[in-house]
C-alpha cells in the first residue's frame, strides 16, 4: 500500500547556488513553528465558540430519528463485539472497539438505506449529499492544486508498478481518472452512484456503476487501484480491501487516502467534523 505522506522538503535554491543544509533546516523549523502557532490560534478560537454554544455534541440524541431502522454492527476491522462510547457527532453515536481500538458509527443505517441515500433517495439523502448536483459540486470543489497532488501520487504509483491498468475506486466524478489518463494510465472507474452515468460522454474511459462485487472481475485485473476518501464510507472496509487486493496483480499498488481521526483539531477537542460526519462517514481511521 502506498501511504499518503511526505517527508522533508525539497532543496531550495538561492542566488544561483544550493542553500546549505543548516540554512534549509532552519527554514523548515521556522515553517513548522508558524504552522503550529496558526493551529493554536484556530484551536483557541474554536474552543471559545464551542464553550459559548448552548448545546454540546455530547447532549445530542443517540440517533437523529428513533423511527428510522438502524443496525448494530461488529467492529469493521476485527469483528469484535465489545465497544465503548467514544463521542456523539450530529446525533450519531461513535464507539471504540475494545479489541483493536477502531472508532466507528454504531448503530448504522442499513445497506439499502445508504445505497438509496447516495442516489438521492430516502431518509439520509441530505446527510450524505445525495441531493446535490454532484457533477457541478465536485468540479468546483477541487482545485488545480488538487490535480497536482493527484499527479504526484499517480507518478509515484507508476514508479512502483510500472504503470498499466488503473481503477479509480469510489470515483465520484472520476476527476482523478481524468488526470491518470493524461499520465498514460489505462483507466477504469467505479462508483455506486447512478448519477455518474450522465458523465460517461465526458470521460474517455469506462465508468462502471454498482458495487465492486457486482462486476465479477477476474483476479489480477489491475496494476494499480486508487481509492481516495472512500473507506470511511464503507460498512465493511476489511472485506472491500480484500476484494481490491484480489483484483490487483502480484506487485500491484493500492493507494488509500482517509481522514485522520487523530488530526490536531480532533485531538484538541475543537473539531466540528465538517465534511467528516455520519452517516456519510462510518469509520474513523488513525
Amino acid at each position: 500500500m502506498l501511504a499518503d505522506a511526505t517527508s522533508g522538503y525539497p532543496p531550495a535554491k538561492a542566488g544561483g547556488s544550493w542553500v546549505k543544509a543548516g540554512a534549509l533546516r532552519r527554514c523548515q523549523l521556522q515553517h513548522r513553528r508558524s504552522f503550529f502557532k496558526r493551529q493554536r490560534r484556530i484551536a483557541d478560537s474554536s474552543r471559545s465558540m464551542l464553550m459559548s454554544s448552548e448545546v454540546s455534541l455530547a447532549e445530542s440524541p443517540a440517533r437523529p430519528d428513533a423511527s428510522v431502522p438502524l443496525e448494530h454492527v461488529l467492529c469493521p476491522v476485527c469483528d469484535g463485539p465489545d465497544h465503548s462510547p467514544e463521542r456523539v457527532i450530529s446525533g450519531w453515536q461513535l464507539v471504540r472497539c475494545g479489541g483493536c481500538g477502531m472508532v466507528f458509527v454504531n448503530p448504522q443505517p442499513t445497506d439499502e438505506a445508504l445505497m438509496a441515500a447516495y442516489n438521492g433517495e430516502g431518509e439520509f439523502a441530505g446527510a450524505v449529499g445525495g441531493h446535490l448536483d454532484k457533477a457541478s459540486f465536485y468540479e468546483t470543489w477541487f482545485s488545480p492544486r488538487d490535480q497536482q497532488v493527484w499527479r504526484i501520487r499517480l507518478r509515484q504509483m507508476a514508479k512502483l508498478c510500472g504503470g498499466g491498468r488503473l481503477l479509480e475506486y469510489g470515483c465520484g466524478p472520476a476527476l482523478v481518472g481524468q488526470v491518470a489518463a493524461k499520465e498514460g494510465w489505462q483507466v477504469e472507474a467505479i462508483d455506486v452512484g447512478e448519477w455518474i452515468r450522465d458523465l460517461q460522454p465526458r470521460r474517455s474511459f469506462p465508468l462502471n456503476v454498482g458495487t465492486i462485487r457486482e462486476q465479477h472481475w477476474p483476479d489480477g485485473r489491475y496494476d494499480a487501484i486508487y481509492a481516495q476518501d472512500v473507506f470511511e464510507h464503507l460498512r465493511r472496509p476489511r472485506e472491500e480491501a480484500a476484494e481490491l487486493a484480489r483484483l490487483l496483480r502480484p506487485g500491484g499498488v493500492l493507494f488509500v487516502h482517509v481522514p485522520n481521526y487523530v488530526a490536531l483539531p480532533i485531538r484538541l477537542g475543537v473539531s466540528r467534523f465538517a465534511y467528516n460526519e455520519p452517516p456519510g462517514h462510518l469509520n474513523y481511521f488513525t
